[in-house]
């Protein structure tokens, strides 16, 4: 792979046979942009119609940088919106880009797809959106969406990024940021090799949410009793009761030291956590790292949780479970759960199918905060310590196999942002 001498645009390593310097062009000297529609999400539909609508939304959420469109899930223009005004020049041709041009953050603004099959469709770029069209001989097909991708280009992008709640950038802008680009061939040869790992990454990504989809299936129909597990002498294990949680353990609330922004409460050569709501929304089963570790002082303004608790919010995002991969200290947005009567690992479980139930205890659009009494109080219905044995042995098992195909998947991600910051530095 080629590391780029940014002097001579000459590549120390590249794939072989390929010689000779890079080339600079600016956005605008390579492309053309087209004009593309404002239409909002009112007025398109996923029913049927003649044209085909990319909203700026699904290009930071849903859509591949190399856009198919008998892959993606692309939406209509409602009927009846009137297109006759429209150019010919605006429908979206095989090797366009489309660009979103607004983000709320840095990382997604100027995020790009490039078409590579229609279908014989037809289709417009819509709301908040750029059309570039590349002029003949400067991007070979699949190379362009991977180019824009490289930090080189996106450092730029933000650069020229304007705006404070929403980020937005403008054509003329754009128009100035450059691109370093080999000769068709290598561009070619580039842009393979990034659509195998990038069809590598989304493989994995089918994988999990596939995988994903049949635990939430499996929580559904184990804790609605539809499945039923047995013990080896085939007899039925006892109904299911309800409890409260207060009746299963000791439910204690965090504490925080004051002021919180003081720096004495924190060491960073500590190695007791000090978890914040965003630790555990970044986390799966297991907390494992924290942003901040406390002092010695701040741990004992704090509540003090041992490795191997069980852990869950009460504000913000509220109900999500985990469990303390090491020493940490909680503040007042969390409880732990000690001296349990049941099964700890199906403990966990219990409390990851009722989530979202904490939110009956608040108003819509408004945040919830919860509090130890209505923790404490809220009734479960749970098995025989036999069968809470077994459900947390099976659902471990199931999220033992998400959590190797979500290694996987960061390690391709890795994988892929190195490879993109020797191909275009």
């Amino acid at each position: 792979m080629p590391i780029m001498n940014t002097n001579t645009l000459i590549p120390t390593r590249r794939f072989p046979n390929f010689t000779g310097a890079w080339k600079v062009k600016k956005y605008g000297d390579a492309c053309n942009f087209y004009t593309t529609n404002s239409l909002s999400r009112a007025n398109l539909n996923y029913t049927s119609g003649k044209v085909k609508n990319i909203h700026y939304g699904d290009i930071h959420k849903n859509f591949q940088a190399l856009f198919d469109l008998r892959k993606e899930h692309v939406p209509f223009i409602n009927s009846n919106v009137n297109l006759a005004k429209v150019k010919k020049t605006s429908y979206c041709q095989e090797g366009d880009l489309i660009i979103a041009d607004a983000s709320e953050d840095y990382t997604a603004i100027g995020k790009t797809i490039e078409i590579i099959a229609l279908n014989g469709e037809k289709l417009l770029a819509g709301l908040h959106t750029f059309l570039a069209r590349p002029n003949p001989n400067v991007f070979a097909k699949g190379f362009a969406a991977f180019l824009v991708q490289s930090w080189k280009v996106r450092k730029q992008i933000m650069w020229i990024a304007q705006g404070t709640k929403v980020l937005g950038i403008s054509i003329k802008s754009l128009s100035t940021v450059k691109l370093i680009t080999p000769s068709l061939p290598e561009q070619q040869k580039i842009g393979n090799f990034l659509a195998s790992i990038d069809q590598r990454i989304n493989n994995l990504r089918q994988q999990l949410h596939l995988w994903q989809r049949y635990k939430k299936g499996l929580l559904q129909q184990i804790f609605s009793r539809q499945l039923r597990f047995k013990p080896a002498n085939s007899v039925n294990y006892p109904k299911w009761e309800v409890k409260q949680l207060g009746k299963l353990c000791q439910i204690q609330r965090g504490s925080s030291p004051r002021p919180i922004s003081s720096p004495q409460w924190f060491n960073p050569n500590s190695s007791v956590g000090w978890v914040r709501i965003s630790d555990v929304t970044k986390s799966h089963r297991t907390l494992l790292k924290t942003q901040q570790y406390l002092s010695d002082k701040g741990i004992e303004k704090s509540k003090f949780v041992r490795k191997g608790n069980l852990i869950m919010s009460i504000c913000a995002t509220i109900g999500k479970p985990i469990f303390t991969g090491f020493d940490v200290c909680i503040h007042d947005g969390f409880v732990v759960f000690n001296n349990l009567t049941i099964n700890k690992i199906f403990m966990y479980y219990l409390l990851e199918k009722i989530e979202k139930r904490w939110y009956k205890y608040g108003q819509h659009g408004i945040q919830v905060n919860l509090n130890t009494t209505i923790v404490s109080t809220e009734k479960v219905v749970i098995p025989s310590l036999a069968e809470q044995q077994q459900i947390g042995t099976f659902l471990s098992s199931i999220d033992a196999k998400i959590a190797r195909i979500t290694k996987r998947l960061a390690a391709s991600q890795a994988f892929k942002k190195g490879i993109l910051q020797q191909l275009f530095v």
